[in-house]
């Protein structure tokens, strides 16, 4: 286990790639539930209550489904274990920063200076998990890091799009 957390934890600090994580569909399913019990806590606590379990489902099938895709469309598709369980496995190291900011946020008022300050917190991280999914595409599709910045960069817009379309408030 603690080697299993190292790893991912390298991965996160782009010391690793993905490669060096088991290739084991039980470790992708063990990770994959745990990301998508913590996605639905993260929905709940920013979002709200809301579709949050819907949310997380189509959060995950966007993952799924589309790293798939470009592992078939790459013949990579023999590192499609490894992919997924570094992605689930960052993203879980990663909403533990995200969960913490959320935490302190909450509650706090629109205008509210310590609501600022909290939301500029959270654009480095961002940023930070947008370059570990780059560097886990990076490493699994053998592309360049611009291409996995793009790649990173479409998947993030594509979930809130469908996001939107799916949960936002019908508009009168």
């Amino acid at each position: 286990m603690q080697t299993l957390i190292g790893v991912l934890w390298d991965i996160v600090l782009l010391r690793r790639g993905p490669g060096e994580l088991p290739s084991s569909w039980a470790l992708v399913g063990a990770l994959g539930a745990l990301s998508f019990a913590i996605d639905l806590l993260a929905s709940r606590l920013i979002i709200g209550p809301d579709n949050a379990l819907l949310r997380s489902l189509v959060d995950l099938a966007i993952t799924v489904l589309g790293f798939w895709a470009l592992l078939v469309l790459r013949r990579r598709v023999h590192r499609a274990p490894q992919t997924l369980a570094a992605l689930f496995g960052t993203d879980l190291l990663l909403s533990i920063p995200w969960i913490a900011l959320a935490l302190l946020r909450k509650g706090l008022a629109h205008g509210d200076d310590r609501a600022l300050i909290l939301d500029l917190l959270s654009l480095p991280l961002l940023a930070w998990g947008i370059l570990v999914l780059a560097h886990i595409t990076r490493s699994a599709l053998d592309v360049p890091l611009a291409n996995g910045i793009a790649i990173s960069l479409s998947f993030a817009v594509l979930s809130l799009v469908v996001a939107h379309l799916l949960f936002a408030p019908a508009s009168v």
